[in-house]
């Protein structure tokens, strides 16, 4: 019966993760299909990769907060941002999932600043929650005249400077150096990761011997 309402459901509408992560948990746990026959059977027919990363991270998203999975189901939040959080406890995944909703963070930065967010709590026996109410963060999340974008951008700066200070203050110093330098934009510098090594890459753009030329001098 549970074989044919699949069947019915996915050619009369299309199904949402969270209602995908359902059936997959109903056919594993329920009814106690294997995992290969979920896999290469099940998971094709719902329109899904016949992976095994794929379909554990699929009944990760099964076992979410409620408020995570609607928001998912909505469109409101990505699948990826859904798995990424839900390594955390719950107290941190509520809170990054406020965090990145409200901000509309892509997957990207996302992993950045809960990086950072990570490492600073452990370093400093700090908790993360605590890190997020901070009066510095504060401030930039309720900034009116910032975008969005801009206020991911400055938080996920602020966060890498509370990470990383000095590196921090070498990057600055560095942008301040080649500011002075007046290079042309065909011309790049760029430092070692981390600063670690004394030597700089200098990389040029050019579309003919002329251009290099002109470059040389």
């Amino acid at each position: 019966v549970f074989h044919l309402a699949i069947h019915q459901n996915i050619h009369s509408r299309s199904l949402n993760p969270v209602e995908k992560a359902v059936i997959l948990n109903k056919l594993l746990n329920q009814f106690q299909i294997s995992i290969e026959k979920i896999i290469h059977y099940y998971m094709p027919l719902l329109n899904l990769p016949p992976a095994r990363k794929l379909f554990k991270n699929y009944l990760i998203l099964n076992t979410l907060e409620e408020e995570i999975k609607l928001a998912v189901a909505k469109e409101e939040f990505s699948l990826e941002l859904a798995w990424e959080i839900s390594k955390f406890s719950h107290d941190k995944k509520r809170a990054l999932f406020s965090l990145a909703r409200d901000l509309k963070l892509g997957i990207n930065k996302m992993r950045e600043i809960s990086r950072y967010l990570e490492e600073i709590s452990l370093r400093d026996g700090t908790p993360l929650v605590s890190l997020l109410t901070s009066e510095d963060i504060q401030r930039v999340l309720a900034q009116e005249r910032m975008n969005l974008p801009q206020k991911g951008e400055r938080l996920r700066q602020i966060l890498k400077e509370k990470r990383y200070p000095q590196l921090c203050k070498l990057e600055k110093t560095f942008s301040e150096g080649l500011k002075k330098l007046r290079l042309p934009p065909e011309l790049k510098i760029t430092y070692p990761p981390f600063f670690e090594g004394d030597k700089l890459t200098l990389e040029g753009q050019f579309n003919s011997s002329q251009a290099l030329k002109n470059l040389a001098l």
